[in-house]
């Protein structure tokens, strides 16, 4: 009984594990395009705010943005913009 109850509590979280793996996959999706379009979003929000208390952070989210999407994580370089605009409160339109 010990073995079966042990065996389904595994499988309960591979299961879980498998489609919380699916879900950020799918949060990270993007394109060059993407990219390009967030980057230049990014810019101006930094251009028009350099007095924020996040601008640093910012900064730096740009940047990661940057270096994802140059090596073709095109997913992951979309999440870092969109964090850097959150943080400016230039939420992506």
């Amino acid at each position: 009984m010990r073995f079966m109850t042990f065996t389904i509590s595994a499988a309960a979280l591979y299961a879980g594990i498998a489609l919380s793996s699916t879900a950020i996959a799918a949060e990270q999706t993007g394109t060059l395009s993407d990219c390009t379009k967030l980057a230049e979003q990014v810019s101006q929000a930094l251009a028009g705010n350099q007095q924020s208390a996040n601008y640093e952070a910012a900064f730096k989210e740009k940047g990661y943005g940057r270096d994802f999407c140059t090596n073709g994580l095109y997913g992951q370089g979309v999440v870092h913009y969109q964090q850097s605009l959150k943080l400016l409160g230039a939420e992506k339109n």
